[in-house]
């Protein structure tokens, strides 16, 4: 299949089928599941709140194997002059000569860890504060704290996690059509797929709690021009993947008969297309790939399935 660089773009079937409109880019876009999505710095602040934490853990350590005394330090000639304070009393210092000069830098090592223990401290303490304050003042608090009355009545801003997949999973759509001789194989979700390479994919995208869609259609436009009658073709990802957390949508994308050379060279046009219109491998679209000789395995699946959506609960 021929495919025009620059006359192409992708329209997804979003969450919803209601008030489509075009962006600038001649992407279709329709009203999402929720107005506010979730905060995405929470885990990014706890991560930074662990790294911390065994940052200070380290300096600690090197603070109490730190030699004992203080150093001052004197500029003679153009050079530094260490001295060696034994106390705060001890205003002047014994000299520290060149050859001791390891210990005129562990000296200043320890100055230095002493004033980052001080920093860290102050910036953990601020950062779990920030947290907890969070937790009990976000804007999603006061429609979770509605009555539960109110609360199915209402139209909220932000959904819960099980709320936004549960309506995310609820849409219809049409998968492709199967061919007659194609041999009945089927994933844990009692969903019927092509592969057994695609039946690994499925169960493994359960096993880790991450919600998709098989075959979910994606309209490509061979008209961006708004002006001129809309040219619409449909491909069918073989997995429309959501990051619960971020809401973000991957597109995933199993090659099964790369060593066949047609095969792969309409693999490659596609990943182009791909490429061409915002889905990037390792941004918002993976690839995988097997050959009869490479073939698909449990343990792929899994590590890319962590590697992009870690293990999911909601």
């Amino acid at each position: 299949m021929y495919f025009c660089r620059k006359a192409l773009f992708i329209c997804l079937f979003s969450n919803l089928y209601l008030s489509y409109k075009y962006t600038a880019k001649g992407v279709i876009l329709a009203k999402e599941l929720e107005t506010l999505t979730p905060p995405q710095f929470k885990e990014a602040v706890a991560k930074r709140i662990l790294w911390l934490e065994k940052v200070l853990r380290t300096k600690q350590e090197a603070l109490e194997n730190a030699p004992p005394g203080s150093v001052r330090i004197s500029r003679k000639k153009r050079t530094n002059q260490f001295y060696l304070r034994e106390d705060k009393t001890d205003l002047q210092g014994k000299y520290i000569p060149r050859s001791q000069l390891k210990l005129a830098h562990a000296l200043c090592q320890k100055v230095y860890d002493q004033k980052i223990v001080l920093a860290l401290q102050k910036e953990i303490t601020y950062l779990q504060d920030f947290l907890k304050n969070y937790e009990e003042r976000n804007a999603s608090k006061a429609f979770l704290d509605l009555p539960v009355i109110r609360y199915k009545a209402a139209d909220p801003l932000t959904l819960t996690d099980a709320e936004y997949v549960e309506k995310w999973l609820a849409l219809e759509y049409r998968h492709k059509a199967f061919n007659p001789d194609t041999p009945p194989l089927f994933t844990e979700n009692g969903e019927r797929v092509r592969s057994k390479s695609e039946v690994i994919i499925a169960d493994t995208l359960k096993h880790n709690g991450v919600p998709y869609r098989y075959e979910y259609p994606v309209l490509i436009n061979r008209n961006i021009n708004k002006s001129m009658k809309k040219d619409l073709v449909t491909f069918h990802p073989d997995f429309c993947c959501l990051n619960v957390k971020t809401r973000k949508v991957y597109f995933w994308e199993h090659f099964g008969k790369m060593d066949d050379v047609e095969y792969a060279k309409r693999a490659v046009e596609k990943i182009y297309l791909y490429n061409e219109h915002g889905y990037e491998i390792g941004k918002n679209l993976i690839v995988t790939m097997e050959t009869s000789s490479c073939p698909m395995s449990a343990a792929l699946a899994r590590d890319t399935v962590y590697t992009h959506f870690g293990w999911q609960t909601y």
